[in-house]
């Protein structure tokens, strides 16, 4: 009975949740997720401390290992239920029928999951992104993540966040 009062104890919690900055132009929804196809910069602005690039939000660490980060990241639909993100260096498909991604009343939006075990415990992870745009015509990232993990194989964590991004459009 100790044990599992004092791994109660040891049990973490922690959330990180951004607002849409007050400072950016109005977000809103897009006419339909065709309009939000484009060449964006792959540099953005963020809320809060942390930078990302466009690619590694929508790569779900799948691209990563590059000698340099991209300059433009492309989003078009050169098929009825694909969804394909490219850069320079490759591209990524996100295909509507296994639920990697679908439009909701103009809101591209993208999903992932993944898990595994590791030395340091086991955790599970789900990330939702959510793609519009702005009054300016940049588009808008909201990325939606959670967490669940085993510290060491015993003590549970949960971790969940709100952050949003924009990027400008561009030429490639």
């Amino acid at each position: 009975m100790r044990a599992c009062g004092a791994l109660l104890l040891l049990a973490g919690c922690a959330r990180e949740v951004h607002q849409y900055p007050h400072a950016w132009p109005q977000a809103f929804q897009a006419r339909d997720c065709a309009s939000l196809l484009g060449t964006y910069e792959n540099e953005g602005e963020g809320s809060g401390l942390r930078k990302e690039s466009l690619v590694g939000i929508l790569d779900f660490e799948r691209l990563r290992a590059r000698e340099r980060p991209a300059r433009w990241v492309g989003l078009s639909m050169p098929a009825g239920g694909l969804l394909e993100v490219r850069d320079p260096v490759g591209r990524l498909r996100f295909v509507a029928e296994r639920g990697e991604f679908g439009c909701d009343q103009g809101t591209l939006r993208v999903w992932y999951s993944d898990g595994g075990a590791g030395d340091v415990g086991v955790a599970w992870g789900w990330v939702t992104v959510d793609l519009t745009k702005d009054a300016d015509g940049w588009l808008v990232v909201r990325i939606d993540e959670k967490s669940l993990a085993l510290l060491g194989y015993v003590i549970p964590a949960h971790i969940s966040g709100t952050r949003w991004y924009r990027f400008r459009p561009t030429a490639p």
